[in-house]
């Protein structure tokens, strides 16, 4: 086991710095299930890259679903890359920016199969279903209508849900032809989606 991560018999918990720990194993979760499938990515392999002892995981996790939910952070800050698809370039583009930003942010999960297995979890889980629509509903409508000054809710929300589906027709289910289909033609017609999507910005003020 790890320096200053070692659990003593009179300590519910690890004796080393609670945050540094719990922060290094959420990277080595990322790390694996972007590398591996979900069920390869076991809690022995995470300890692993984490320099942990396997039972340190378990006390900062309760499950492995959670440490998925919790390590499938965007590489990036997604406020960031929402609000530069939105103020940088002709409005016109801007459901081109959108779909480019999604397209290039899921596409590692997508390739790593973790975008499978966080669908299924979307679909069977009531935590990750919490735990994404405080994402969606904090994450990105707030940051529109911060950058925007406008309460967007229903447009985005729709605009989601075409991404949503997209994401799990092409990657998870795999249907024909969005499954074979270039990121560029994609982008387009999601782009196209979007930006009639956000057009609607005047109706819902």
């Amino acid at each position: 086991m790890a320096d200053g991560s070692k659990v003593s018999k009179n300590q519910r918990g690890p004796a080393g710095k609670r945050g540094e720990t719990r922060q290094r194993i959420l990277e080595a979760a990322h790390a694996a299930f972007t590398e591996m499938d979900y069920q390869h990515a076991t809690f022995r392999e995470i300890a692993s890259r984490a320099e942990v002892d396997p039972a340190l995981i378990a006390y900062y996790f309760k499950s492995k679903a959670q440490l998925l939910r919790e390590s499938l952070a965007l590489p990036e800050d997604p406020k960031k890359l929402i609000a530069a698809a939105l103020v940088e370039g002709p409005a016109e583009e801007t459901g081109h920016r959108l779909a480019a930003v999604i397209l290039n942010t899921w596409e590692q999960a997508a390739t790593a199969g973790t975008l499978s297995t966080l669908f299924t979890l979307l679909l069977e889980d009531a935590s990750t279903q919490q735990v994404f629509a405080c994402y969606i509903e904090n994450e990105v409508l707030a940051t529109v209508k911060q950058d925007l000054g406008i309460d967007l809710v229903l447009p985005i929300e729709l605009m989601m849900s075409a991404v949503l589906g997209m994401l799990l027709s092409r990657y998870v289910v795999k249907l024909e032809p969005l499954a074979s289909m270039s990121r560029e033609d994609l982008i387009d017609v999601l782009g196209s989606i979007i930006q009639r999507l956000l057009g609607q910005l005047e109706t819902v003020q």
